[in-house]
């Protein structure tokens, strides 16, 4: 998952999560399926922000040291307020939990 500024516009973000997909790639990784949860309220202020941009995504990466300069990056990424990465079982199922609009 990446947290995003919420003052950035739709398409400063969409622009920038693509930035955040090439890190993956480009340390020997593949995207599996994407979640783009947009604009929400933050738990508790980050960085002086209370709106975030969220996105999630579903990727392998089977090279340890791919996966550890990929974190770098996003580590050192002005725009990214904060990520999270979990090791899930091979077998998840990567699933939508956001309500679908009628």
């Amino acid at each position: 998952m990446v947290i995003l500024p919420g003052d950035l516009t739709e398409k400063e973000a969409l622009t920038h999560l693509e930035i955040v997909k090439g890190y993956v790639t480009s340390n020997g990784g593949s995207i599996g399926d994407e979640l783009i949860w947009g604009k929400k309220d933050l738990a508790y202020r980050m960085k002086k922000h209370e709106v975030g941009f969220y996105a999630i995504y579903h990727f392998t990466m089977k090279d340890v040291k791919g996966m550890e300069e990929m974190k770098n990056e996003l580590k050192i990424d002005q725009v990214v307020l904060r990520e999270l990465i979990i090791k899930v079982d091979e077998d998840y199922t990567f699933a939508n939990f956001l309500k679908e609009e009628d």
